[in-house]
């Protein structure tokens, strides 16, 4: 990616309304399956990028991430990761069986991911027996816009789709819902908009205002209390917790 992406996430993703919605999702699935803070366990995150997840990720265990880019690096090194190494996820040789978590968060998805299947066996084979799988990666091929570009977005999936995937690299799936549901009319208005702006424009990296980020963080509330009722069957995203499986 751009490196003045890179940039955009550093200064507004640590807590940005939608990164903590994502993060209170998956501590709520992690604390529901016996995950708690503070138990030491050792986490893998590839594609960290600016870094902006380590905070959360950290109260878990020491993390280790895995980021192609220098300047990705670069952000990352100043938040205290227990390892960094630099290398692309398509040849990267990973520890092996060496975590109890690994983390992607919308990464999958890019087009430098030559094999998605690929990169999700080396995570597998990098967990302990039992390890877990915190996945997130945008739904839907219909919902592809100008944002997509701007982040090198090739992919987006179906559930059916991002499920099987995940199956059939050895993962027994635990907990998937969509998030970022409540937003879809937000999210058709500006596909029409897109049409009539560069499309490679990225205000999404934005931060919102501070009234309009009050805004989303009480409709994210309201988004996590349905999902504790029942999974979301479509959104913008889809949010997966999986287990390996034992051979």
């Amino acid at each position: 990616m751009d490196a003045n992406v890179y940039r955009q996430y550093a200064a507004s993703f640590e807590d940005h309304w939608w990164t903590n919605h994502r993060r209170k999702i998956f501590a709520r699935w992690l604390s529901l399956a016996g995950v708690s803070p503070g138990e030491g366990r050792s986490v893998l995150e590839i594609g960290p990028g600016a870094g902006t997840e380590h905070a959360w990720l950290s109260s878990y265990g020491p993390v280790t991430g895995v980021e192609l880019s220098p300047v990705g690096l670069e952000f990352c090194a100043t938040r205290g990761y227990a390892q960094l190494i630099q290398g692309d996820l398509n040849t990267v040789e990973l520890p092996q069986q060496s975590f109890d978590m690994a983390v992607d968060f919308h990464v999958l998805y890019h087009s430098w991911v030559k094999d998605p299947a690929h990169v999700l066996a080396k995570m597998r084979a990098s967990l302990k027996p039992g390890g877990w799988l915190l996945l997130t990666e945008p739904a839907h091929e219909y919902l592809r816009r100008g944002h997509d570009v701007a982040v090198m977005a090739k992919r987006r999936w179906s559930r059916k789709d991002l499920l099987a995937l995940v199956r059939s690299q050895g993962f027994d799936v635990v907990e998937c819902s969509a998030f970022l549901s409540l937003l879809l009319p937000i999210v058709w208005i500006s596909l029409i908009a897109d049409r009539f702006r560069h499309e490679e424009e990225v205000s999404e990296l934005a931060p919102p205002s501070r009234i309009a980020d009050r805004i989303l963080r009480v409709v994210m509330w309201f988004e996590r209390a349905l999902m504790g009722l029942f999974p979301l069957p479509t959104g913008t995203c889809w949010a997966v917790l999986a287990r390996r499986r034992e051979d």
